[in-house]
């Protein structure tokens, strides 16, 4: 665990448990799916801040204060946007700021030790409408060349998608019924044993996707906690 001095004040950064913590958080917080284009994502500024969870509006294990926040994330934060601007979950306060978006300048001035880094809506718990999205054309530049982290995977799995949903035209009433019970005790036919297993695979193919994202703010995080205090 490493230390920061604020206003003359011994800080602990944070601990191995915060940290896990601020990681499912960071994943839960919002509904990415619905945020971030599959395409490019955002941009995701990981900050150590003295001044965590300030004026944080969202109730969190330990409370909604900032003692709070600091006793759940230690002195974790993160900024969020492109281009564009940055949004904070924090009614943050960096001056020359305009209507709450932040410039990366500013964030990496106010916040020596920080890291950047990418992250894609299958970071989401929610899959449904990220599915529909890379269903419905999100992913098709990638066929025609455009370059993208994840470009094969993206492809696999709007085929399996497709593959999935056509599939699903071919079974009958009752069969499609049965398959939505998740009690039924009815004999499975092949059609519908057919049906989970490209839906396994569906889910196989987000899931090492999403593994993915999760695995980018574990390494950002130790690696905050890894920089000296500039």
């Amino acid at each position: 665990m490493s230390l920061i001095y604020h206003e003359g004040i011994v800080m602990s950064v944070f601990t191995e448990e915060q940290a896990e913590r601020f990681i499912e958080h960071l994943i839960c917080c919002h509904s990415w799916y619905k945020h971030l284009p599959v395409l490019t994502g955002f941009e995701f500024i990981l900050v150590v801040d003295p001044d965590a969870g300030r004026n944080y509006h969202r109730r969190l294990l330990f409370g909604d204060t900032q003692e709070a926040y600091q006793k759940a994330f230690g002195l974790l934060n993160y900024y969020w946007g492109d281009d564009e601007g940055f949004w904070s979950d924090c009614k943050d306060n960096i001056e020359n700021s305009i209507n709450e978006y932040f410039t990366r300048e500013e964030i990496c001035a106010r916040f020596p030790r920080h890291v950047s880094i990418r992250l894609f809506p299958y970071i989401a718990w929610e899959f449904e409408d990220m599915l529909r999205g890379v269903k419905e054309n999100d992913v098709d530049p990638i066929a025609k060349g455009y370059k993208h982290e994840n470009g094969e995977a993206l492809l696999k799995l709007k085929n399996a998608i497709t593959e999935v949903d056509d599939f699903w035209q071919t079974m009958s009433e009752e069969e499609q019924d049965e398959c939505c019970d998740d009690e039924s005790t009815g004999k499975t036919t092949p059609k519908q044993i057919r049906y989970k297993e490209l839906n396994e695979t569906v889910t196989e193919i987000l899931g090492k996707l999403r593994e993915g994202e999760i695995a980018k703010i574990r390494q950002a995080v130790f690696k905050l906690q890894a920089m000296p205090e500039k």
